[in-house]
């Protein structure tokens, strides 16, 4: 397992939170900025609803029994974010850079939620490989 400094992941985890919690304020105020940015991308009636969507999924994520929801929920949200950004190339720092350092986070945070899921693959990918050798 990782070991960081506790004031890195304090750090860390101050950042991402702060990312977050600008994100999701610009466009429930649907600055001029978030409102030029969704003219290009062609969602611009849609900026308030998306600023509701990332704020439920942030608070989720804020709190420690709700992590996990939040965390699919972040997830989904920005690779959409990534998805929509690929046709105005400019933009598409800012859903990626959210996104890694909310994975970061979440490891730093909470490593059962990828431990869980890397054992699974390993049993997953284990048992695929001892079929296919028995099937020899």
């Amino acid at each position: 397992m990782l070991t960081v400094n506790r004031s890195w992941v304090t750090a860390i985890v101050a950042v991402t939170y702060l990312l977050l919690a600008l994100s999701t304020i610009t466009k429930l105020l649907f600055i001029p900025y978030i409102e030029a940015k969704f003219e290009v991308l062609e969602i611009a009636g849609y900026g308030r609803l998306f600023g509701l969507v990332e704020l439920v999924a942030f608070v989720l994520y804020l709190h420690p029994r709700t992590i996990g929801l939040g965390f699919v929920l972040l997830c989904s949200y920005f690779g959409g974010a990534i998805a929509t950004d690929l046709h105005a190339p400019q933009y598409l720092y800012q859903p990626v850079t959210v996104l890694t350092l909310v994975f970061i986070s979440t490891y730093l945070r909470r490593p059962s939620i990828y431990s869980d899921k890397l054992d699974a693959i390993h049993k997953t990918c284990c048992t695929v490989i001892a079929l296919r050798k028995e099937a020899k």
